[in-house]
């Protein structure tokens, strides 16, 4: 966590009492050349001292770094989180993710899973697309979408970003790139880059990229990257897009149980530092993939999405239904930037808040009845949670505040209760289930 800063002010010494002798052979009135010749000194006195504090803050302050764009935002943010950090893998299903990546399968259980995360296409492009703008109207290269990417908002609130992409030749690279002594293997996939394709960012294509594009869109350099980790000097915003031999897509022999452990030891390599590093402290890390190449004929594909932070629900799966759409509108509230479109709004495609616990939590209380009798071991489920009631059919339940709804169940789900709401705004709170089985 990060370590206040600390000031160490020192009160001017005060002056010692001047002895009494002094004063009383001191006259009382100088003559009249010697107070102007006095007055003149301390008049030049003055301007000397206020003309070098005047150079001082003036040469103080071109000598400075720009000031950090961050300073004049954060506080209007509306979370603890400076830092979304996405990370998008490519083509594998869920349940193949968890089979062979253990670094996968243990972020998973160790922070907030998202297991009804769905891609919105088969096409990697437009996956990438909705994630950034919530719109899908750009082709492969050369051509580019007149859409508002999240970039352009997180510029309007003077805050950073940086796309970072492994193997890039050079910066903001409008050209796929190929393996070595392997041309029908990519390596650098420009559909995998997701902010070139705007034209806001990257021009209209007929000319060199633009200084902006250069500037924002770079080649992934480990070693910049975890220095940039160390120091705590990150942008706000940042898209990391490993190469192709890296994110599951383009591993040979191409099957899950080859390509996902390899993909798993760079994530666990690449996002290790991170964790373990001052950086994380308010950054919240999605990752994710692009979609399911098993169920290419399915519009929503099943995939892997997991929220690694601090703030994050640890040990949580969340069962709400999500998609690239949310993911969005997750990132816009998380740095408070509004809304890219009309197609990505907080009441459709709500954020993920349930994947984090920023909040104080309230214990909830109650006890579980079939027929009249307290059920001891009866499971009480809801939000993400699952607990067993005590021999006395008592139950205690840890919440963030907000709406929740649970139900209570016995034998083995056979004899279940309606869902029961409860707004979690404060202490003392209590949920009882009545059951007739």
């Amino acid at each position: 966590m990060g370590v206040p800063a600390s000031t160490d002010a020192k009160s001017p010494a005060s002056p010692a009492s001047e002895p009494a002798d002094t004063r009383s052979r001191r006259p009382k009135r100088p003559r009249a050349a010697n107070l102007n010749l006095r007055i003149s000194a301390i008049l030049v006195v003055i301007l000397v001292l206020a003309g070098t504090l005047i150079f001082e803050l003036d040469t103080t302050h071109k000598a400075s770094p720009a000031s950090n764009p961050n300073s004049g935002a954060e506080a209007a943010l509306p979370t603890p989180i400076r830092h979304v950090i996405i990370l998008m893998m490519e083509d594998q299903g869920v349940s193949d993710v968890l089979a062979y990546g253990p670094y996968e399968r243990y972020l998973a259980e160790n922070y907030a899973f998202a297991s009804q995360y769905y891609g919105l296409s088969s096409d990697s492009l437009k996956n990438y697309e909705y994630a950034v703008s919530g719109t899908s109207t750009a082709v492969a290269l050369p051509g580019n979408s007149t859409a508002t990417p999240i970039s352009s908002l997180i510029d309007e609130k003077n805050l950073t970003w940086v796309e970072y992409a492994e193997s890039m030749p050079m910066p903001c690279d409008l050209n796929d790139s190929y393996a070595i002594g392997n041309p029908n293997v990519t390596i650098y996939d420009t559909d995998h880059i997701p902010f070139i394709h705007f034209r806001v960012v990257s021009g209209n294509l007929t000319t060199a990229p633009t200084t902006y594009c250069t500037a924002h869109v770079l080649p992934l350099n480990l070693t910049q990257w975890n220095a940039s980790v160390a120091a705590n000097d990150l942008p706000n915003y940042v898209w990391v897009t490993p190469n192709d031999l890296d994110d599951d897509h383009e591993c040979v022999p191409a099957n899950a149980s080859y390509c996902i452990p390899h993909g798993d030891t760079w994530l666990r390599d690449f996002l290790g530092p991170l964790i373990n590093s001052s950086s994380f402290s308010d950054s919240a890390i999605f990752l994710t993939w692009d979609f399911n190449a098993t169920e290419n004929s399915v519009q929503e594909a099943h995939i892997y999405t997991a929220v690694i932070s601090p703030y994050a629900r640890l040990h949580y799966s969340s069962n709400v239904h999500y998609t690239a759409y949310n993911l969005l509108s997750t990132s816009e509230w998380l740095l408070g930037l509004g809304h890219t479109n009309e197609f990505n709004n907080f009441t459709t495609y709500s954020p993920m808040e349930d994947m984090f616990d920023f909040w104080p939590s309230y214990n909830v209380t109650g006890n579980v009845m079939v027929n009249g009798t307290s059920a001891a071991g009866a499971v009480v489920s809801g939000g993400g949670y699952s607990v067993t009631t005590d021999p006395s059919g008592s139950f205690e339940l840890s919440l963030s505040k907000g709406v929740q709804g649970f139900t209570a169940s016995v034998d083995n789900g056979t004899c279940t209760s309606p869902v029961q709401s409860i707004d979690v705004t404060g202490p003392g709170l209590v949920l009882n289930f009545q059951l007739s089985c």
